[in-house]
């Protein structure tokens, strides 16, 4: 599913440099930025406390999601999506209205990033952009809903302090991702959250004299 989207993605991309009118392969800058009637993002400090602010909806957004049925079914559904089918849930219509969630808060995503950068690029639909996004993902914990940002903050911090340190810092920053990735299946945040589960778990099991520990 994943490959099928990149290569929707990629589709669009040379679709995107195609259209002339558009600016093609260069792009196309914007003039000022978004204009709402109620608030603009044409100033850093609105574009900030709009960014800021859609972030934190968005979260306590997912989170209140997860634990609802509906992320009740989607977990199952990770788990074991041939026991849902079975249980009676149309397993399919619930894993096409999360791709259509997620795809809305990517259309927000790309309506903030426009708006900072005022610009547009097909370079945004490359392959090479979702991969980045894929692996901030698998960085900060894959199935969690605080992961993806603290796998996007690391990403960014890591970039950005290994262009001080070597011009080879891709080859370093590979390394660093595969060995977080073999270390902890969960990423960053996976494993921390994960910690405490396991340190409860051990403390409740029997001393080998029989008593707990």
């Amino acid at each position: 599913f994943i490959m099928i989207t990149l290569a929707f993605a990629q589709m669009f991309y040379f679709l995107a440099t195609g259209l002339e009118g558009f600016g093609g392969d260069d792009g196309m800058s914007l003039f000022a930025g978004s204009d709402f009637g109620l608030f603009r993002l044409d100033t850093p400090l609105a574009l900030y406390y709009t960014a800021f602010g859609a972030l934190l909806l968005a979260l306590a957004a997912l989170r209140r999601l997860v634990q609802a049925p509906f992320g009740m079914v989607l977990r199952g559904c990770q788990a074991n999506e041939r026991r849902m089918r079975a249980l009676g849930f149309a397993t399919l219509r619930y894993r096409l209205a999360a791709y259509v969630l997620s795809a809305m808060v990517c259309g927000v995503a790309g309506v903030l990033l426009a708006n900072l950068t005022l610009y547009v690029s097909p370079s945004y639909l490359a392959w090479t952009t979702s991969g980045e996004l894929i692996v901030m993902v698998a960085l900060g914990g894959l199935g969690t809903v605080v992961g993806p940002v603290a796998g996007a903050l690391a990403f960014l911090l890591l970039e950005e302090g290994l262009k001080l340190l070597t011009d080879h810092w891709m080859l370093v920053m590979g390394l660093l991702i595969v060995g977080v990735v073999l270390v902890s299946r969960r990423g960053l945040y996976g494993g921390l959250s994960d910690k405490p589960l396991r340190l409860g778990a051990a403390r409740a099991l029997p001393h080998p004299t029989g008593e707990p520990r």
